[in-house]
């Protein structure tokens, strides 16, 4: 459907951390650099244009995961997906605990 879509990019979010890692989905999957070259490989055969993977700022080995993706015929990464952080903000948006210059 990509290919159809003609979009400029693909990015792969092989990050998500609740993308049922039971089934070796989502972050399950970013962290193994085989499976991201698989994936990546399989995609790039189809899809001629740039691909590129999004991962988590979490993890600990995106250098092999990057190698990997570089491998495969991915064009790059992307480590902005969700990212551990504070709790939710307070109901009038200011987050808690106080960040910032207005603490």
């Amino acid at each position: 459907m990509c290919v159809e879509a003609n979009f400029d990019i693909v990015e792969l979010n092989l990050s998500c951390n609740h993308g049922m890692p039971d089934k070796g989905m989502g972050r399950a999957c970013s962290d193994v650099p085989e499976v991201v070259e698989d994936i990546v490989r399989t995609v790039c055969e189809i899809y001629k244009k740039p691909v590129f993977v999004k991962l988590s700022p979490n993890s600990t080995i995106t250098e092999q995961i990057t190698a990997a993706t570089l491998k495969a015929g991915g064009k790059g990464v992307s480590a902005t997906n969700t990212m551990f952080s504070f709790m939710d903000p307070e109901p009038n948006m200011v987050p808690y605990p106080a960040v910032g210059p207005n603490k």
